[in-house]
């Protein structure tokens, strides 16, 4: 029933992905982040704690962003062919991974900058405009560590997205360097001249100062996570054996993703805040990765008993523990 709702029905599917939005939101912790944690992020800091402020307001831009996040990463893998249209595994499997993370935070705002970065990346390949294309891809990266500065690990995927599609000209270099400077510079100067505290460049590589901020998991928070660490592990190893039978676009993205998962652990090993917070990242390649899985071998038996086991496994830990 969940596979042919997700793979036939686009209305329904649009609805269902809303909903599960809407509920993750409602159960996200919203409570005022400590200096420690959020201090580093001088622009997070400046705008957010008006929005949090208001409980319905904050909700409903969560689940406006949650929703908008699955959309797009949904959007990125049907815009390779990889999918038909009419499928949204991709935007099922974000809300469902996004959920195991429970605090709202910087990351959950800068990883829809990501998100589009890596989206202006991968449609660089064959590209006319490509060099319009990698600059985008580095301003949107940009924003995203203005918002959160520990994405500033995520800037090589630019120049290994380049790498991948063949972009070795001198001039995409010089504009993706341009693209990540650019945001930083004028942030900067602005909170400069408004004398914003910690607006500095020091405050991009404070988070590398601070040691981890624990968090405090329960019983079922493990075994949540144990399942799902689980599943990506045997969805990644798809990926990987399945690699040489994929169209050549379809390819370089997914090796482009799976730059990305290696710089999301170095990301989780380094970042400070919370793993309630910072586990939101994996979303992002999860989402893909699980749902390639399921694409290709839905008919297997066990494998439609895994995703009921995913699904009830994410819905409890949304709205009973």
């Amino acid at each position: 029933m969940i596979v042919n709702l997700f793979r036939q029905t686009q209305a329904l599917s649009i609805l269902s992905v809303f909903l599960l939005a809407i509920g993750t939101c409602s159960v996200f912790s919203y409570q005022e982040y400590s200096e420690l944690s959020h201090g580093y992020s001088p622009l997070y800091k400046f705008i957010f704690p008006q929005l949090l402020a208001n409980p319905f307001l904050v909700k409903f831009i969560t689940g406006a962003l949650i929703f908008w996040q699955a959309v797009r990463v949904n959007k990125l893998m049907v815009g390779q062919g990889i999918y038909s249209t009419n499928t949204f595994y991709p935007a099922l499997f974000f809300v469902l991974t996004i959920g195991l993370a429970s605090d709202f935070s910087p990351i959950t705002v800068a990883l829809l900058f990501l998100i589009l970065s890596l989206h202006k990346t991968i449609n660089c390949y064959l590209a006319k405009s490509a060099h319009t294309l990698v600059f985008e891809s580095a301003f949107l990266l940009s924003i995203a560590v203005l918002i959160h500065p520990p994405f500033l690990l995520f800037a090589p995927l630019i120049w290994i997205g380049m790498s991948i599609f063949s972009l070795g000209d001198r001039s995409y270099w010089v504009l993706s360097i341009l693209g990540l400077l650019c945001p930083l510079i004028i942030a900067y100067s602005f909170g400069v001249y408004a004398e914003i505290q910690n607006a500095n460049w020091r405050s991009l590589f404070i988070f590398l100062e601070h040691e981890q901020i624990p968090s405090q998991f329960s019983s079922f928070d493990y075994l949540s996570l144990f399942i799902y660490g689980v599943a990506l592990i045997i969805a990644t190893i798809e990926v990987v054996t399945s690699l040489r039978k994929k169209k050549i676009k379809a390819r370089k993205s997914f090796i482009l993703i799976l730059w990305l998962l290696v710089f999301q652990l170095i990301f989780l090993l380094v970042d400070p805040s919370p793993y309630s917070s910072k586990l939101q990242v994996l979303a992002l390649p999860g989402s893909i990765f699980l749902s390639n899985y399921y694409y290709y071998k839905r008919t297997t038996k066990w494998i439609k008993t895994g995703l009921y086991l995913l699904v009830l496994t994410a819905l409890l830990h949304l709205f009973w523990v």
